[in-house]
């Protein structure tokens, strides 16, 4: 399987929604596609115009583990 994470919106901390981006949100599905062991990669699809440095910083890190693994 190939886990595909969509993220459309400006990015803030927290949940977020159809016009958002939660870093809260985010994370939890990166977190959810590395730790499923039939997942063999992770597509995540990014359109945004910016938002919260802090935000975005957690996202990345559940990207970093992704690439660890």
């Amino acid at each position: 399987k190939i886990a595909i994470v969509y993220a459309t919106g400006t990015i803030n901390s927290g949940k977020g929604d159809e016009k958002s981006i939660g870093s809260e949100t985010t994370a939890q599905a990166i977190r959810q596609a590395r730790e499923d062991k039939n997942v063999k990669g992770i597509v995540f699809r990014i359109n945004s115009g910016g938002g919260s440095a802090l935000a975005s910083d957690v996202i990345w890190r559940e990207t970093v583990l992704v690439k660890a693994k």
